[in-house]
């Protein structure tokens, strides 16, 4: 009698451990499909963060048309920021754990870098109209006053002034041009509507160009690509920790299911 309690116990025991072992070797999700996809997702971030600054330096140096590729950028990227916590928010939504606190550091920085370029774009657009529209007004310039030698010579200095400044912005030469134009302006006739238009895009391009500067090198040089490194390794730690368990539960049960 004792022994055939012991046996339905043990028999009651192993099925109640197999049962466990099955629920927790399932309970951990595991779905590599969408495993692929936050993976991908997780790439693209950073091609797209990468390409986003290829963009702003090509605006800069006036090699973009327009800011179309940087506005599609920014929303692929806002898409792609949206797209992980929907997915797997236990992971890249609002939380306590470690990989949410990274990842939303990551998202507030993209938002910042986001604020940042909207500045970029409002800037360098008000400077690249003056830098295209100074040579005109020198060209003008010099055809009105081509009797003047002392005007012209004037303007060669202000335009070589400001080109130099163009390509190697500083202080020096900003105050440089800045005393060419204060010169200039005081030689200026009250009427003279292109002598003092002149002025006014000079003035833009010396308090524009050294600002657009910056905030180009703040945007492509962001510290952005760090935080989704770690972001990708904890991701990737995690993922790596749940398959192994769940490969444990699963070993554990086939080899009870094999010795019974």
């Amino acid at each position: 009698m004792k022994r055939f309690s012991f046996i339905v116990v043990f028999w009651l025991a192993s099925f109640a451990l197999l049962a466990w072992l099955y629920h927790k070797s399932n309970d951990i999700d595991i779905d590599i499909d969408l495993h692929l996809v936050t993976v991908q997702h997780l790439e693209q971030l950073r091609e797209q963060d990468a390409l986003l600054s290829q963009y702003v330096l090509q605006a800069r140096y006036r090699q973009l048309r327009n800011y179309d590729p940087l506005v599609l950028t920014q929303d692929e990227i806002f898409r792609l920021l949206d797209a992980l916590a929907a997915d797997k928010p236990d992971l890249f939504g609002t939380g306590n754990s470690l990989i949410q606190q990274t990842f939303m550091h990551y998202r507030q920085m993209f938002v910042r870098k986001s604020h940042l370029l909207e500045d970029f774009k409002s800037h360098n657009a008000v400077l690249q109209n003056s830098l295209s529209y100074f040579p005109v007004l020198i060209d003008s310039l010099e055809k009105k006053n081509a009797l003047n030698p002392g005007k012209i010579r004037q303007l060669n200095e202000i335009l070589t002034g400001v080109l130099l400044f163009d390509q190697y912005a500083t202080s020096e030469q900003q105050q440089y041009v800045g005393g060419l134009t204060d010169a200039w302006l005081s030689g200026c006739a009250p009427d003279d509507e292109l002598g003092h238009e002149l002025v006014q895009h000079v003035g833009i391009i010396l308090q524009h160009k050294m600002e657009v500067d910056g905030q180009a090198r703040s945007i492509s040089q962001s510290v952005m690509r760090a935080q989704s490194d770690a972001v990708f390794s904890l991701y990737r730690d995690l993922f790596t920790q749940r398959e192994r368990v769940a490969q444990r539960y699963k070993l554990t049960l086939l080899a009870l299911t094999t010795l019974l």
